[in-house]
């Protein structure tokens, strides 16, 4: 491996800030930093703190206001050395010559257009997501056609927190499982790339509510490891009117709602007009896409 392995983490915020602060004080134990013959961590992000980051962010309340790449390098100075550099960069990832020259990239951010780029241009990365409860993650190893179906283009950005649950109390700690997940993957590539004894962290879907949620198969190769489910779509006779149409964000609003309050899918898909396997099939993606783990159907379409 070359000297000073550059690592990219592509977000500051839930995920990106815990990830940091797991991974930085790891990398100076037994001296693995400079085994790798050096590693340079850069963080990428614009935003800026905010007082309502601060109960699911590694921010403190003297931050507010600046950069949370700042606020991160600073906090984490005390572990650095010349073996092992944090840099920040207050930049928005917007395109693919910025992720140039990066041995490893994790995304952490909630821009489908940040996470195409990185899937698309770098040969090592993982991809961490959260919502709620629950986290995601994909990585190089996956099969192409699962990392697109569950990469939505379409997709609004969302906060890891649901809607009211700082306000009320109710803070949810799906960010932490992604970020140690994400803490893991590196330290583990980082021994597997010099040659010493790891242990691959496969792709993911956990929630702390429900355990393990399953990816479906998409042509029989979900990565290494990958919690794999098939996607059941019976035979149709008479296929209903909007058998195929594309998913417009409000029925994909309305499908959320209808899952988590327990409404059966042979019911919903009446009420939507399409098959039930394509309300199974679209289950997953939902759950990416904020509160799956609120849903009291199972992934594979059983009910609880």
């Amino acid at each position: 491996m070359s000297k000073n392995m550059r690592i990219l983490i592509v977000g500051a915020g839930g995920i990106g800030s815990q990830l940091l602060d797991l991974l930085v004080p790891a990398l100076t134990a037994g001296d693995l930093a400079e085994r790798a013959g050096g590693v340079q961590i850069h963080i990428m992000d614009d935003d800026r703190v905010e007082l309502a980051n601060l109960c699911h962010q590694r921010h403190e309340p003297r931050t507010i206001g600046q950069l949370k790449v700042t606020s991160i390098t600073q906090r984490l100075a005390s572990h650095l050395s010349p073996a092992l550099t944090l840099t920040p960069h207050g930049d928005k990832l917007l395109n693919a010559s910025q992720l140039d020259g990066y041995d490893m990239v994790v995304v952490a951010v909630d821009r489908p257009e940040a996470r195409v780029l990185v899937h698309e241009n770098t040969e090592q990365w993982v991809d961490l997501r959260c919502g709620g409860d629950g986290m995601l993650a994909l990585d190089d190893e996956c099969d192409q056609a699962l990392v697109t179906m569950m990469t939505p283009t379409d997709q609004a950005p969302a906060s890891c927190q649901y809607p009211g649950a700082i306000e009320s109390g109710n803070v949810q700690m799906g960010y932490a499982l992604a970020a140690a997940h994400g803490a893991q993957w590196v330290i583990q590539r980082m021994r597997g790339s010099i040659g010493e004894p790891s242990r691959p962290t496969p792709a993911r879907m956990y929630s702390l509510t429900f355990g393990e949620l399953k990816f479906p198969i998409l042509d029989g190769a979900n990565g290494v490891g990958a919690p794999q489910i098939d996607v059941v779509i019976p035979p149709v006779q008479g296929r209903p009117g909007r058998h195929g149409a594309p998913w417009p964000e409000e029925e994909n609003e309305a499908l959320i709602e209808e899952l988590a309050n327990g409404l059966g899918v042979p019911d919903i898909a009446e009420l939507h007009d399409r098959t039930e396997g394509a309300i199974r099939s679209r289950m997953p993606v939902l759950y990416n896409r904020s509160a799956g783990m609120q849903f009291t159907q199972h992934l594979d379409g059983g009910e609880e």
